[in-house]
């Protein structure tokens, strides 16, 4: 059985220390902030899936809050980035330094960055440094959409 946080009713149960941690201080910044609001689709190789991002920052931008890292994860967060070239997630991570496995030198920041994953890091000012990140992301985005305007074509799923 999945052990779940917070209280009933006055806020939305959580499935992580962290993600209630999270929501305490995106709500304290963000008052309109939504806790796993949107069912996204997207393509396990021969499966079809769907996957609840946890927190909307904004139409297509979220933030997913994440202790451990596992495999499992990895493919799936990959898999829907391909599907999903059009939303972007952010992740926080409680520390980024760990290792995703314990014989690997990669760390959580360095695969974020290798799978072309923004990243945040909960032990610091993680707020002001979400902030910092999405202005730098708009400006990249207005780029990318004048780019497929003269031409480029968006990436599709491929199954």
């Amino acid at each position: 059985m999945r052990r779940m946080y917070g209280r009933t009713g006055l806020m939305p149960t959580f499935k992580s220390k962290l993600e209630v941690k999270a929501w305490a201080v995106l709500k304290k910044h963000f008052p309109s902030v939504k806790y796993e609001p949107d069912v996204i689709e997207y393509i396990q190789p021969i499966k079809s899936r769907k996957y609840n991002p946890d927190f909307r920052m904004a139409k297509n931008v979220y933030i997913e809050a994440k202790g451990k890292l596992d495999l499992a994860t990895r493919q799936k967060m990959v898999w829907f980035k391909q599907c999903n070239p059009e939303v972007t997630i952010i992740f926080l991570f409680m520390n980024p330094d760990n290792k995703i496995t314990k014989r690997s030198k990669t760390t959580y920041w360095q695969w974020a960055e290798k799978q072309g994953f923004m990243w945040l890091d909960f032990r610091k000012d993680w707020i002001n440094d979400y902030k910092k990140l999405i202005r730098k992301y708009d400006r990249r985005r207005n780029y990318k959409n004048l780019r497929r305007i003269r031409g480029n074509s968006p990436q599709t799923c491929q199954s």
